[in-house]
């Protein structure tokens, strides 16, 4: 009976994941209501949805098994979270049935993944060293009591070329698709979903190149936005000194799909809101890898607003005193905004812990060169300062990849605050940022 018991935990978690799907996919006024109280409806419900599906489907096949169950893990924690502190133990009177297969959900999950976690723990164990380099920085992020993170900047800065997060992708295949929906709380609780579709091209063992494509969704208590988000272009160039060491070269472009202009009841919505900056950005990065670890320092440069007939303004209006409401108060004015520069600078640690296994756990540092400005007025051509829009943001990231064949991998990317500056009119502030990809080498 007990060989048996990972099959009945594995079907039991799928059956109750999978059965949540049709209400999810047809827009079941229970599940709207549900993902409406969490600021999340429609894509925030899409979005659960399918990574449900995805888990339920990796739980029933033995070999992808604990992948499926480390995701179902992770989307009923969530889901637990959820109904203790904003759903309710009981969800539109279902006498709290929904909050007790989460957990027997969890409980299945936890099963199925327990033993491949002990197996991973003890590898970490036997590796001193890197345990305490994990455990060190562990520490310093749930020490932090900051509440925001910049994230990254303009949904591709911190991950475009050679400043990406070192994953030890096989260079035995020329050709890579990923697709990254990545998850973020904004400012004022703003749910944000911002889908990225990735290809990169290995063109010989020193250039490659990478384009990535994004599209935007916002919902908070100001409205709610959808639109395209941006291009970026890129190319890099690596040295291999010698076996131990490769310096790299990224430059690249990106390139607006849309204004940052959006509107709800005839209003600007402020940057939080908007789908792309609307400004046309040079990047530059060098990229040092030693054994395993990395470290990046990049440049992203705003040069011209596309959408906007006054060269770097941007095509937003949104000022406060227009709203007149005090959901609006949480944003700073960004009426005609003016963007400085950020430079970036990244370390991480790849740390393999078996053939199919790897954490890269990191610290990222982005300063914002100088003061943002905007206009205070509609048609004024005089810029003020935004006070404390300099300066600088450090988060603690890790990301968790795992090869499920030798073309097909899935990873996990989490970032959460250690430093932060105060004021953020970009609109990229994020409470949490997550991230999970799926991508295929060919």
């Amino acid at each position: 009976m007990k060989k048996y018991l990972p099959f009945i935990a594995a079907l039991i978690a799928a059956a109750i994941m999978m059965q949540t799907l049709y209400f999810k996919f047809t827009a079941q006024s229970e599940s709207v209501i549900l993902f409406t109280k969490l600021n999340m409806e429609p894509y925030g419900r899409i979005l659960i949805g399918i990574l449900e599906l995805i888990a339920s489907l990796l739980i029933l096949i033995p070999k992808t098994r604990f992948v499926g169950a480390f995701l179902g893990l992770g989307l009923m924690s969530g889901a637990i979270f959820f109904h203790l502190t904003i759903i309710g133990i009981e969800s539109n009177q279902d006498g709290g049935m929904l909050f007790l297969l989460a957990i027997t959900a969890w409980l299945c999950c936890f099963y199925l993944s327990f033993k491949p976690v002990v197996q991973i723990a003890k590898s970490i164990l036997k590796k001193r060293s890197n345990t305490a380099i994990l455990i060190g920085m562990g520490l310093i992020s749930i020490t932090s009591s900051k509440s925001f993170a910049q994230g990254c900047s303009d949904a591709g800065f911190c991950s475009v070329g050679e400043l990406k997060s070192e994953l030890s992708d096989s260079t035995e295949y020329k050709n890579k698709i990923g697709l990254t929906p990545v998850i973020g709380i904004g400012e004022d609780k703003t749910f944000i979903f911002t889908p990225t579709l990735q290809y990169d091209r290995q063109l010989n063992k020193k250039w490659s190149i990478q384009t990535k494509f994004t599209v935007n969704y916002a919902n908070g208590n100001l409205g709610s936005t959808f639109g395209l988000g941006d291009v970026i272009q890129s190319c890099s160039y690596n040295i291999q000194s010698n076996r131990k060491i490769k310096v790299s070269f990224t430059a690249g472009v990106k390139v607006p799909l849309s204004n940052s202009n959006q509107k709800a009841a005839g209003r600007s919505l402020p940057m939080t809101y908007q789908s792309s900056l609307g400004t046309l950005d040079a990047i530059a990065g060098i990229g040092l890898k030693f054994h395993q670890f990395k470290a990046a320092f990049g440049l992203q440069a705003p040069l011209t607003n596309l959408y906007s007939k006054n060269g770097t303004r941007s095509a937003n209006g949104f000022l406060r005193s227009e709203w007149d409401s005090i959901q609006a108060n949480p944003y700073p004015s960004t009426n005609g905004f003016v963007r400085a520069a950020d430079v970036l600078f990244k370390i991480e640690y790849n740390w393999k812990l078996s053939q199919k296994f790897a954490l890269t756990p990191g610290l990222l540092s982005i300063y914002h060169l100088i003061k943002d400005k905007y206009q205070e007025t509609k048609g004024d051509e005089t810029f003020r300062s935004i006070q404390d829009s300099e300066g600088l943001t450090i988060n603690f990231t890790l990301v968790a990849a795992y090869q499920i064949t030798k073309r097909l991998k899935t990873s996990l990317t989490f970032g959460v605050p250690l430093v932060v500056r105060n004021v953020r009119p970009d609109g990229l502030t994020r409470r949490f940022v997550l991230g999970p990809e799926i991508s295929y080498q060919f």
